[in-house]
């Protein structure tokens, strides 16, 4: 899923442009937007997901903080310098196939309970 802080039209003219396998996407035309957590509560409740089951992976603190507010874990996305406030996130990922092992090694630690 995609949450978004952009409106309805941009968004979709961004997946016009860069078209992604994504069904779901969540504008400020939905939901309050971020960090009010509204829209990620909303993609756990659609999904039947626990929000503590769910990462959330964003670029922004405001990203962070949606994630924390909807009780879920955070990934900041910092794939040049990392922000002052990367320490708030749960996991910083400076490229994204970093993200494939993290979401691996966290399917073997449920794999193992």
């Amino acid at each position: 899923a995609i949450v978004t802080r952009n409106f309805d039209k941009a968004a979709a003219l961004k997946l016009k442009n860069n078209p992604l396998p994504i069904s779901t996407v969540l504008t400020r035309s939905d939901a309050p937007a971020k960090p009010d957590p509204s829209a990620l509560n909303a993609i756990a409740t659609l999904w039947s997901i626990s929000a503590d089951n769910l990462l959330y992976v964003g670029d922004y603190l405001y990203d962070i903080q949606a994630a924390h507010n909807a009780k879920m874990r955070a990934c900041l996305y910092a794939p040049d310098e990392t922000p002052s406030y990367a320490d708030q996130a749960d996991y910083v990922l400076h490229d994204f196939y970093d993200l494939v092992a993290l979401v691996e090694s966290y399917a073997k630690k449920v794999e193992l309970c």
